[in-house]
């Protein structure tokens, strides 16, 4: 199941998810827990394109964007500590 090609739906999804949760979050003045409930409903509605090709591949691409954009995010943003 997780191919290269899904694994970079999985990739093109997150980055999908992370640009509409960063554009969502400032406008609706979120933070914390808010933008991680949002960012994973946003991750489930990115991977509806992929609902014919099944529910579990759905369910699983959906749950993997999720992760995927929330580890992201916390990545990229995590500031570093100054030594």
């Amino acid at each position: 199941m997780f191919t290269q090609t899904f694994i970079t739906e999985i990739a093109t999804a997150a980055a999908i998810t992370v640009g509409i949760t960063q554009m969502l979050k400032r406008w609706l003045k979120l933070s914390h827990l808010g933008a991680i409930i949002m960012s994973i409903a946003i991750s489930f509605v990115v991977a509806i394109p992929k609902l014919p090709q099944g529910v579990i591949y759905y369910l699983t691409l959906a749950v993997f964007t999720a992760l995927t954009a929330n580890g992201l995010f916390k990545a990229v943003h995590t500031p570093r500590k100054e030594q």
